[in-house]
């Protein structure tokens, strides 16, 4: 069977005829190739294949560069995988590779994500859950300190005020993420690894709320800045800000509450 492919136009190329014995994989796809690359230049692309010859039921691999080849060939990426009922592979594994009963996994190109992605991912997730805590105590210790508290009096009683309700809120999530941990497969290797960053977030965010927080807080002052100090550009936005957050707390959401309340 003899398929001729014939660009549009004409030009001053002296190459006027090109014939691709055999058909099959490559012999289509250098066919679609040429007749993309040389559309418009007059040239005339054959492809000769035997129709005696069936189908061959082999498995066609290829690399990552056929995405590029597709892009050329202006062809459909998802209608090429659909046509040719085609799967991604992601290695092949040799067995007996450096002696019996070894086996050698050979990658694809670049596989999954990195270790730095899925920690991110897994900061992203708890970073809401992590500072709850801190919040509660911080502002427990700021509380007793506006009572007239001194710093490591006002500390202590911000501390053990919250201490039970904030471990056991944290223990709970830690609770929640252990079975994951457990989960088998592909699939939990992924998440596995996504709740041993989470649950070890939650663990130090107790630790830092606990024993490293308290110890900053109790040197809160309400002494003036000195003359160099950066108080003096921070401390009036912080109050601006604060400000406006009491109105806030005070007035629409203090009113919303009393009214879903009363």
């Amino acid at each position: 069977m003899m398929t001729q492919v014939q660009g549009e136009g004409s030009g001053a190329d002296p190459l006027r005829s090109i014939c691709i014995v055999g058909g099959g994989t490559a012999g289509w796809s250098a066919a679609a190739l040429l007749a993309r690359v040389l559309r418009g230049s007059g040239c005339r692309i054959t492809l000769v294949e035997s129709s005696a010859i069936p189908t061959v039921g082999v498995g066609e691999a290829t690399i990552p560069p056929i995405f590029d080849f597709l892009r050329n060939i202006g062809a459909d990426e998802v209608e090429f995988i659909r046509r040719c009922q085609a799967t991604f592979k992601l290695g092949i594994q040799f067995r007996d590779w450096l002696h019996r009963d070894h086996a050698y996994w050979h990658p694809f190109g670049n596989l999954g994500v990195t270790i730095n992605q899925l920690s991110l991912f897994g900061f992203i997730l708890a970073i809401g859950i992590i500072v709850d805590d801190a919040i509660v105590v911080g502002e427990n210790i700021h509380a007793n300190w506006r009572k007239g508290h001194e710093g490591m009096e006002a500390a202590r009683l911000g501390v053990m005020r919250v201490a039970r309700p904030v471990l056991f809120s944290v223990s709970t999530t830690i609770t929640a993420f252990v079975p994951i941990l457990l989960v088998p497969g592909l699939f939990g290797q992924f998440l596995g690894q996504v709740s041993a960053v989470v649950i070890i977030l939650l663990v130090l965010s107790l630790v830092e709320s606990f024993f490293i927080l308290p110890r900053h807080l109790a040197h809160l002052t309400d002494s003036k800045p000195g003359r160099w100090s950066l108080r003096r550009l921070t401390d009036p936005v912080r109050d601006r800000v604060a400000a406006k957050l009491r109105a806030f707390s005070n007035g629409p959401l203090r009113r919303a509450m009393e009214f879903v309340v009363l």
